[in-house]
């Protein structure tokens, strides 16, 4: 065996489920319905998403996982935006 060589672990990497994430999902949430449609939501979008896939990179996940994580927080950011949206809704005083 080579001295040099870095020793084998058999670790697997598994990724903490990005929708269960709450305190980020409220987060990006939050300032996706501050932001007006368009392009100033998109690009907030697009620098989260490529922020979470960099550290995910980063941290060993493969892009599989990357991208199923990605569409799971995606899929809770709306859910979320949709329960900001109708909380509001509901307050008296709130939009409606």
């Amino acid at each position: 065996m080579d001295a040099s060589a870095p020793a084998q672990t058999g670790a697997a990497i598994i990724c903490f489920p990005q929708r269960r994430n709450v305190g980020k999902v409220r987060h990006v949430a939050q300032h996706m319905l501050r932001r007006a449609e368009g392009r100033a939501r998109e690009t907030y979008w697009n620098q989260v998403c490529n922020r979470m896939a960099g550290t995910m990179a980063k941290a060993g996940i493969g892009d599989d996982e990357i991208t199923h994580q990605l569409n799971a927080f995606s899929d809770a950011v709306g859910w979320e935006m949709h329960k900001i949206a109708n909380a509001d809704r509901q307050r008296p005083g709130g939009a409606a």
